[in-house]
C-alpha cells in the first residue's frame, strides 16, 4: 500500500498574495543564481500570476500535525540507523 505524501502542496491552486484571485499562479523561472539557489534548496518556489503580475517566494510544505509526525518519524529512522552503522563500523575498527 503506497502511502500519500501529506506534507507537499502546489501553490499553483492558492489565491495570488496581492490581487487574491484563485487559479492565476503559475511557476516562474529564477532570474538570477540567488533565486535559483533557493528553489533548489528550500520548500519556496517561485510563482506569477498572471492577473497582477506578482512574483515571489511560495512555499510548497503543508504544515500539519501530520506532517510534523512524519517529519518526526523520518528524523528518528535516520537518527537510529546512523547510531546502528556507528556502533557496527566502530566494533569492526577494534
Amino acid at each position: 500500500m503506497r502511502t500519500k505524501n501529506n506534507f507537499r502542496k502546489n501553490p499553483m491552486f492558492q489565491n495570488c498574495p496581492q490581487c487574491l484571485k484563485s487559479n492565476t499562479l503559475r511557476k516562474s523561472h529564477p532570474r538570477n543564481w540567488k533565486e535559483a539557489l533557493a528553489d533548489n534548496l528550500t520548500f519556496f518556489k517561485m510563482y506569477r500570476c498572471r492577473e497582477c503580475g506578482w512574483r515571489g517566494h511560495l512555499s510548497t510544505y503543508n504544515s500539519s500535525a501530520l506532517s510534523a509526525k512524519l517529519i518526526l518519524f523520518y528524523a528518528s529512522v535516520v537518527i537510529v540507523v546512523s547510531y546502528i552503522v556507528l556502533t557496527v563500523l566502530s566494533k569492526l575498527v577494534h
